[in-house]
């Protein structure tokens, strides 16, 4: 299934208790708190170069593999994607013989959506607190500004980048807000 996706924003965040009730009263639904790993594998061209293009093999706790393979530049907010669901985590082991030595990146994933808006609340071992805002088809902006103009006091600092790129930086985000140390 080819799916297509608009990251509005990212930033690290510092206070999701906040954050939940702003939501909460703009009228956002909680969706869910899901414990995600993600081993992202880089893709190269036929001549052995790295290409944007990625695949990552989302493994939940219900057991479901959700792959998703995706060409994308770090700094682009719209990606495309073809999205696959396995029953067998197994396709890990046989991604990572196939294409090397991946980023692994595991998260506690906390869910909210408003229309056409969906956001998450990352915990990110090694990274931080982070704050994602992703549009589905054509979102609500008058939803999305009010969004922002009340949470913009908890986020820290932007990111352009995925979590994959973070962890493979060591970037850390710490309590003075600097987003900008490494570990």
């Amino acid at each position: 299934m080819k799916v297509a996706l608009r990251r509005e924003a990212k930033y690290f965040c510092n206070d999701f208790p906040a954050v939940r009730i702003i939501l909460a009263e703009l009228g956002a639904e909680y969706v869910a708190v899901k414990k995600q790993t993600d081993t992202v594998f880089t893709r190269y061209d036929s001549s052995g170069r790295t290409t944007s293009g990625r695949i990552k093999a989302r493994t939940e706790e219900d057991g479901r593999c959700l792959v998703y393979v995706y060409d994308r530049s770090s700094n682009e907010s719209t990606v495309e994607f073809e999205y696959y669901e396995f029953r067998d985590e197994q396709i890990v082991s046989m991604l990572q013989s196939l294409l090397g030595e991946p980023v692994i990146v595991v998260k506690e994933r906390e869910i909210w959506t408003l229309h056409h808006l969906i956001f998450h609340l990352d915990t990110v071992e090694e990274i931080g607190t982070l704050f994602e805002v992703e549009a589905i088809g054509h979102a609500d902006m008058v939803d999305w500004n009010a969004c922002m103009d009340r949470i913009q006091p908890y986020l820290t600092g932007k990111i352009e980048g995925s979590n994959e790129d973070l962890v493979r930086a060591g970037r850390v985000e710490y309590d003075d807000g600097d987003a900008s140390r490494r570990a």
